[in-house]
């Protein structure tokens, strides 16, 4: 519908009236207010029909965005290990200085030394002597055995459960790791060197710096066993070995064991020489 259609529509009506006959007062104000109803019609209609179009803003938007620079994130910082250096100094007193006397044994027992041949250094030649040629020079090699001494003390005291002889044996090595490698490679079992059949009784006994006891046991006639108990401690550069012998109920790990304490800290009180003091020295 146009804006034309109320005015025609009020023309045509007065037409109609006219061409039947003169149109009435009534006629006219009907025309009339059918023309205003189309009007209000029409005006609703064409209103209602139109959409209003949005226009844009005009207000200029920033096309910067924001650009903020995140925080870096810091990477913690690892806290470094420190390994503290070991300590490699060795004891270059001789080993007769270390050797057990009859006084640091248990006095109960009254140990005491028959006479000279019970007590002797050992020098590397015994050893190949001993052990054979090839064995015995490949362990002197590996090792790095500078010298030794040994004692028997035998008990004095009958009436005391302790083993008739008590044995010492102290050697000396120039390195810390040639005594380490003694105790641990060398030992009769390991070694092999020994006639007796020896069996581990601990194998690190938390003594010094490696330490383990072997036993080796003989049925007698009697029907008991005759015992070899024996501890052997690696201290720095220097092996102690301390062995009991007697009956099976005399001879006692906690008291080879004892004695064993005590041979160690003579090592202990012993001034201290860099690593390399004895590499002078031949074997």
């Amino acid at each position: 519908m146009n804006k034309s259609t109320p005015i025609f529509l009020l023309i045509l009506t007065l037409s109609v009236y006219a061409c039947t006959s003169a149109p009435s007062q009534n006629a006219i104000e009907t025309a009339i207010a059918q023309t205003q109803f189309a009007t209000s019609v029409y005006k609703s209609t064409f209103t209602s029909n139109i959409t209003p179009t949005l226009v844009p803003s005009l207000t200029p938007t920033s096309t910067l965005q924001s650009t903020d620079t995140p925080t870096p994130t810091e990477s913690p910082t690892a806290t470094p290990t420190f390994t503290p250096t070991p300590d490699l100094r060795i004891i270059t007193d001789t080993s007769d200085k270390f050797l057990l006397k009859a006084s640091d044994l248990p006095s109960d027992a009254r140990y005491y030394l028959p006479n000279s041949s019970w007590i002797s250094p050992h020098h590397n030649y015994e050893i190949i002597s001993d052990w054979g040629r090839e064995g015995g020079l490949e362990y002197l090699e590996k090792s790095g055995r500078i010298d030794g001494w040994w004692v028997d003390y035998l008990r004095g005291a009958r009436t005391v459960r302790a083993p008739e002889v008590v044995f010492h044996n102290i050697i000396q090595y120039k390195t810390t790791a040639g005594a380490q490698l003694t105790v641990l490679e060398f030992n009769y079992i390991a070694s092999g060197v020994d006639t007796l059949e020896w069996e581990y009784v601990e194998r690190d006994m938390g003594i010094g710096d490696v330490s383990l006891s072997i036993r080796s046991k003989e049925m007698q006639p009697n029907g008991k066993y005759r015992v070899w108990l024996r501890v052997e401690v690696a201290y720095r550069n220097y092996v102690s070995i301390v062995m009991g012998y007697g009956w099976e109920d005399e001879v006692s790990l906690d008291y080879i064991r004892n004695i064993a304490l005590v041979a160690l800290e003579k090592l202990k009180s012993a001034p201290l020489s860099p690593p390399g003091s004895l590499d002078h020295i031949d074997q």
